[in-house]
This record gives structure tokens, sequence and C-alpha cells, in this order.
């Protein structure tokens, strides 16, 4: 949502049936993000945002931790899928 937010043409037209507010709370204590919409944390076009921020973290810290495992284990990366 934070990501959605932070477009220029954005507007929350549900106010009613649920606060900007409320949303962005949930956000911060997800334990799943699903990105709808045409900005994705992936692509270099996305908005800042505090979840943009935390998949592209979480993505680098994920790729470091599987290149170590292939180091530590002499695996290479296309019997993992990589």
């Amino acid at each position: 949502m934070s990501i959605i937010v932070g477009r220029n043409d954005y507007v929350h037209s549900a106010e009613d049936v649920v606060s900007l507010e409320s949303l962005l709370r949930a956000e911060e204590v997800a334990s799943i993000l699903h990105f709808s919409g045409r900005n994705k944390p992936w692509q270099k076009t996305c908005p800042q945002s505090r979840t943009r921020d935390m998949y592209r973290r979480t993505m680098r810290r994920v790729e470091r931790d599987r290149l170590a495992a292939e180091g530590a284990s002499g695996v290479d990366s296309v019997l993992l899928g990589g």
C-alpha cells in the first residue's frame, strides 16, 4: 500500500470502508506482503517506500546467503536452480 500511496496520482477513495492510516499500520506488522498494482519493488522505477526498501534489503540478504551456501558446499548454482 505504501508504494501505491507514494505515487502522485493515487487517491484513496475507500476511506469510508477502511482508513488509509489503518492500511498503512497493518502493512507494518504483516507477515506476508502482496505487491499489487503496476509498481513492483524489484523494478528500478518503483517509488521509494518502506516496503520497497524492506523487500530490497531482504533480497540482498537472500542472495548473499545463497551465494555463501553455494560456495561452502561447492554446489553449482545450476543445480540449485540459480
